[in-house]
């Protein structure tokens, strides 16, 4: 048996491995995107923003929930999505990193600010349905990537609110029986050429 055809065997592994990871790898959907419905209140210090609540916004995920709009609150810390009224949390997070954090205490149409870094997904009853729809393994984490922009005053509050959720997606069964099948017969060959050898 020839090295080479063992050697193409490795690397057609090794490609179909790749390629699996590349196409169930990191999945996303965009939770919210867009202008808010209002405003809010923000608050800072020293620059910086401490505090970015009661933004309202509408939903994507209307699968998810009867609500057509939530509130988003953020504290510096963590995020919590909630319906209007307040008595559902919809999904929570802490924050990882932060990218940008800016808050202008003066300017021409008012205080501006911007906020972008990324959390973690903690819970929230929008959680699981959100990481089954997305396909994510169910002891993977989920993440998102976050960003708030406009103006404290004149008008209120933020003008811009995105929030992405991010996971690692199921490989497809398919994808494990071929690369099964190929490992299968790539050992067959290998053991072919050593009983060939010892003849």
């Amino acid at each position: 048996m020839n090295k080479t055809i063992v050697a193409m065997g490795i690397a057609m592994a090794i490609t179909l491995s790749s390629t699996a990871y590349a196409q169930n790898g990191l999945i996303s959907h965009t939770i919210f995107s867009g202008k808010t419905l209002s405003g809010g209140t923000i608050t800072g210090s020293k620059g910086k923003v401490t505090k970015v609540s009661t933004v309202k916004d509408s939903v994507d995920l209307r699968g998810l929930t009867t609500d057509s709009s939530v509130y988003v609150n953020f504290d510096g810390s963590s995020m919590t999505i909630t319906n209007i009224a307040k008595n559902k949390t919809y999904l929570t997070g802490t924050v990882t990193n932060v990218f940008s954090n800016t808050f202008a205490t003066s300017g021409s149409f008012g205080p501006t600010f911007s906020y972008m870094g990324t959390l973690d997904f903690t819970g929230g009853t929008w959680f699981t349905s959100l990481r089954n729809g997305m396909g994510t393994l169910k002891n993977n984490k989920m993440w998102g990537e976050f960003s708030f922009s406009g103006l404290s005053s004149k008008p209120a509050g933020a003008e811009n609110f995105t929030l992405n959720a991010n996971g690692m997606a199921v490989p497809e069964p398919g994808e494990y029986a071929a690369m099964a099948s190929l490992v299968i017969g790539l050992g067959g060959l290998i053991i072919k050429r050593r009983k060939h050898k010892n003849a």
